[in-house]
């Protein structure tokens, strides 16, 4: 192997390994903001009378765990997937600056 496909295949692993970082970061912050948006739909429900309100909270809240999760395990399964969202992880930092 040359040393351009060995340089390719370094930023290919490296962009690969922010990409599972930056989806199980992700993960674990949706899995906390949707505990909350699932508590305070449940306390929507049971304590006023904005039951729609609540649910749709419930729902949004357990969609965003489910998803996020999903992300998690499809950049564990798939190194390309991994790489795009290392790549989108890294135009994301850089376009911030």
């Amino acid at each position: 192997m040359s040393s351009q496909e060995s340089v390719g295949s370094d930023i290919y692993s490296g962009a690969a390994g922010v990409g599972r970082f930056s989806a199980i970061i992700g993960a674990v912050i949706a899995t906390i903001v949707g505990v909350g948006f699932i508590v305070g739909g449940i306390y929507l429900v049971a304590r006023t009378d904005n039951k729609t309100g609540g649910w749709v909270l419930i729902i949004v809240g357990l969609l965003a765990i489910i998803i996020s999760w999903i992300w998690v395990y499809l950049t564990q399964r798939s190194k390309f997937l991994a790489a795009a969202g290392g790549v989108d992880t890294g135009l994301q930092i850089i376009s911030a600056i």
